[in-house]
């Protein structure tokens, strides 16, 4: 019999079999129950929670003619061994990726009206909903709004906030959470306890389940390809570190010590044994930051010794800092090796010493206080008076040259000017110089900071150029009548709002310096910025065709074959 992925052979068969999802399970079961039952659902969620297998369960249960008490599923009447085919009649399961254009939503929408061939009700489940895009959405809205009685909509997806707001209000929306290492835990015991597969300790069995990291599917694809790399279904240490890459619990902690302890050669010894193992820097970082991590929840005094509390977060927050770009520099083996160094050696940064002539001028950052403190030291050290133009002088090498620390300053980009009174810290955060700034470039930024709000903006246009006079900016967008859904959406004063409080942001103004008018615009000349890039976008392909089509090649086999190309895709 051919093999089977644990992630499909153990996919939850009923509600019962669901974990983590206890809030979702129990509403859909009391919805059929009572029979209150919507129109549209919307499940969303990280990956590997859930989504489909639940959407699957419920589209099996309102179809099923004699359900459980609980409403699980029967899995013996027409409906459920229909279901359980490859090809269900009533079940339509649709990849929104592949099928994501008008055409394929129209389609769709001229199938809804047929009754089901039997029972009451036909279930459409949308996967990765959020891929269809905006033209497609607009032709679902009213289906979606007022489908026929005998309709249900589920829609599924791990990016809800690139729908349309417009497309949320018209679900039941259920939002999946991580499972909990816990559950998890308690999950796959139970299916290695039934597939017969047995761990050295309960340890690897967690270690598994943390990398997880919330998702069924991709734990369970984890302990697959760690069965993939032995010959029995026994799983102990060697087994685990080799068949997914990581480091040895009793190397990283080895390598934390080092840390802690300032060793640099142990750091480099311990490190280079890792990458000579081929374990990727990324498996390395991660034990290595959650080490960290469990040591700042549960203090142990024996590893700390003369470590204090603050000094344990910065070693956290700059481990965790420098190694995301260190992972993607150049050459990220070096790199990392470097930022463990430098964290280890972060004493010798703390204290720095400018030295200007006969006075020596102690600098510490670790405080003000600590700074004023040895300014009364330099002050009775100190034999000759300085020179004004020296100290003008040292002035501008310190602002230059600025002494800086991690400890003092939790913002990288802001800079410490130490001047000739070390008493005088200023901070000066930098700024990068404005630039002219259109609407389109709004529109561009506006689609990582609202999506929603972006596409609905797409279907209208400026009706006049952008005022920016005197601080203030005056926004006049207008929307064609066929385009008013889109219109009524944005000028809800809550929308509206959001808007002004955007475009202040962007452009750098004050709330109250904004000024936006929506209106409907009967000028037949009036284009939307979608229509636009549209009609821009027709003109490049038919000019692509035109010169495809006057290749002397293609005219050659035209003559030849006494014929003319009736269709030309441009892919």
């Amino acid at each position: 019999m051919q093999y089977q992925v644990l992630a499909r052979k153990w996919r939850p068969k009923n509600f019962g079999d669901v974990i983590g999802q206890d809030h979702i399970t129990r509403s859909l079961k009391n919805a059929l129950i009572s029979q209150k039952l919507a129109h549209a659902y919307l499940f969303t969620g990280s990956r590997g929670t859930g989504k489909t297998s639940i959407a699957r369960i419920f589209a099996k249960s309102l179809r099923c003619t004699e359900p459980s008490d609980q409403g699980d599923p029967c899995n013996t009447c027409s409906s459920c061994l229909d279901f359980n085919t490859s090809n269900p009649m009533n079940i339509l399961e649709i990849d929104g990726a592949s099928n994501n254009s008008v055409e394929n939503v129209r389609d769709l929408i001229s199938e809804v009206d047929y009754l089901p061939s039997e029972g009451q009700y036909k279930v459409y489940i949308i996967d990765e909903v959020h891929m269809l895009s905006v033209s497609a959405f607009n032709a679902l809205l009213k289906t979606l709004e007022e489908p026929p009685a005998h309709v249900i909509f589920i829609l599924a997806t791990t990016e809800p906030q690139k729908l349309l707001d417009t497309v949320l209000s018209r679900c039941q929306r259920f939002d999946f959470r991580l499972v909990q290492t816990e559950e998890l835990i308690s999950h796959i015991k139970k299916i290695s306890d039934a597939e017969g597969i047995r761990f050295q300790n309960e340890r690897l069995l967690k270690e598994i389940c943390k990398r997880g990291k919330g998702s069924v599917r991709d734990t369970l694809s984890l302990l697959d390809q760690v069965l993939c790399f032995t010959s029995s279904k026994e799983i102990s240490e060697e087994v685990l570190v080799m068949s997914l890459g990581l480091a040895r619990d009793s190397v990283i902690k080895e390598l934390m010590v080092a840390i802690l302890q300032g060793d640099c050669s142990s750091i480099s010894s311990l490190y280079r044994s890792l990458i000579h193992e081929n374990i990727p820097v990324k498996n390395i970082i991660s034990p290595l930051i959650e080490v960290f991590y469990e040591l700042i929840q549960s203090p142990d005094k024996d590893v700390l010794r003369d470590v204090s509390t603050s000094e344990l977060f910065w070693i956290f927050e700059t481990l965790v800092r420098d190694a995301k770009w260190g992972i993607d520099s150049l050459d990220p083996d070096r790199v990392v090796e470097i930022i463990l160094q430098k964290i280890s050696l972060r004493r010798d940064f703390f204290t720095q010493k400018a030295v200007m002539g006969n006075q020596k001028v102690a600098v510490s950052l670790n405080t003000v206080e600590s700074i004023s403190e040895k300014h009364e030291e330099v002050r009775t050290d100190s034999m000759e008076p300085v020179d004004s133009q020296e100290e003008e002088a040292f002035e501008e090498e310190i602002d230059e040259d600025y002494a800086y620390s991690p400890l003092d300053a939790a913002d990288p980009d802001q800079k410490v000017s130490v001047f000739s009174d070390p008493a005088k810290v200023i901070m000066e955060e930098k700024k990068s110089p404005k630039s002219t700034k259109t609407w389109s470039d709004f529109l561009v930024w506006l689609n990582s900071a609202s999506p929603s709000i972006a596409s609905n903006l797409d279907q209208g246009n400026l009706l006049s150029e952008l005022d920016l006079e005197a601080q203030r900016l005056s926004v006049v967008y207008g929307f064609s009548p066929e385009s008013k859904v889109f219109y009524e959406f944005l000028k809800e004063d809550s929308i509206k709002k959001k808007i002004v409080q955007y475009l202040a942001e962007y452009f750098e103004l004050e709330v109250s310096c904004i000024e936006l008018r929506l209106s409907i615009e009967d000028d037949e000349q009036f284009f939307s910025q979608a229509q636009l890039r549209e009609k821009e976008e027709k003109k490049v392909e038919d000019d692509k065709r035109e010169q495809l089509l006057s290749h002397q090649t293609l005219k050659h086999a035209e003559h030849i074959f006494n014929s003319k190309i009736d269709k030309t895709i441009i892919n």
